[in-house]
């Protein structure tokens, strides 16, 4: 009988530790998923940054393409135009792909109208072009593109619509809060 309630009080014994070995595995793997967005920010409301409706956007001359292929900075067609600054290393622009490639989709803009500039490297620059490639130039940042320094952009993601002066008409944190556009008349 003592034999039976040593095993029964050892299988509780070895029950309850695995039970909190378990626990401390799931919470340091939760802290090792969360830390990064909270050292990001993710979890923090973003501060409003900087509005640049009424900015001229600079020409910028020599700009290609994720393939090399020349890109006109600004767009030489008439008509509206976004600018779009997200980054390799931003979970909150990766976050926002599927909500600009739906708002790029609805809208109908001309691809050679839409500049995606992308910055932290080229590693991951791959799922930009996977997801909105189709609807947008996938624009390297890197040292012979300064626009976001030129510009003072210093939130990623920031989307701009700009009209067909060159001029920003409205700028946002979120692609879900970009206006709808009407291509046929200017934005400005």
């Amino acid at each position: 009988m003592i034999i039976l309630q040593f095993v029964i009080l050892t299988v509780a014994f070895v029950a309850a530790a695995s039970s909190i070995a378990l626990s401390i595995l799931v919470t340091l793997r939760v802290k090792q998923l969360i830390d990064p967005l909270v050292e990001e920010g993710a979890f923090k409301e973003r501060p409003p940054g900087r509005n640049f409706s009424g900015t001229q956007i600079p020409d910028h001359v020599g700009v290609a393409d994720l393939h090399g292929r020349p890109v006109d900075f600004p767009p030489s067609d008439p008509g509206p135009w976004i600018l779009a600054f997200q980054s390799v290393d931003c979970s909150g622009c990766k976050s926002q792909l599927p909500a600009y490639r739906q708002y790029l989709e609805a809208q109908g803009v001309p691809r050679d109208r839409v500049l995606s500039v992308i910055g932290g490297g080229t590693d991951g620059i791959e799922l930009y072009e996977q997801l909105i490639g189709e609807y947008s130039r996938i624009i390297p940042a890197g040292d012979q593109l300064t626009v976001a320094a030129d510009l003072g952009v210093e939130f990623w993601p920031t989307y701009m619509v700009v009209g067909p002066d060159g001029t920003v008409s409205m700028s946002h944190g979120n692609a879900a809060e970009l206006p709808r556009l009407d291509l046929e008349q200017p934005v400005g």
